[in-house]
């Protein structure tokens, strides 16, 4: 994680990276991961933020409940736009809570959206086959 070492906002690239092919990720992303999994990046609004790129870092840190939120609503919290602030202010949906009322409403509703209740609902074309096809079709036909 990082460290005293770790270069200041002004020093840092300003996120969020833009986009140089529309199929592929911004490059940006690749040299924060070859650099050390946890970058500092520089918003809009010049405040820093850290960017976490590898999988175990972000599974540590989402389960970090000491120090780091997930409130969207807290000053602190890294918007990346001014727009973001705004609706960030009034974020009432459990993804923007800490816990344990994160984890109260999370298991309250997983039942209602569990596959069994949803797919029901879906529409025909969004269900899977009950027979799987004999014969293709050539398109054009």
């Amino acid at each position: 994680m990082p460290d005293a070492m770790t270069p200041r906002a002004a020093d840092a690239p300003t996120f969020p990276f833009t986009r140089t092919n529309p199929f592929d990720p911004p490059p940006q992303y690749a040299v924060a991961r070859a650099a050390g999994a946890v970058c500092p990046v520089r918003l809009w609004n010049g405040m820093r933020a850290w960017l976490v790129t590898r999988h175990e870092d972000i599974k540590r840190v989402l389960s970090d409940d000491a120090r780091f939120t997930g409130r969207m609503g807290d000053p602190d919290f890294p918007a990346i736009t001014p727009a973001r602030v705004m609706v960030d202010k009034n974020e009432r949906a459990f993804v923007g809570m800490d816990n344990p009322d994160h984890d109260a409403y999370r298991a309250y509703g997983i039942g209602h959206w569990s596959i069994e209740r949803v797919l029901p609902d879906a529409p025909a074309s969004l269900k899977l086959p009950a027979k799987k096809p004999t014969r293709q079709v050539p398109l054009g036909r």
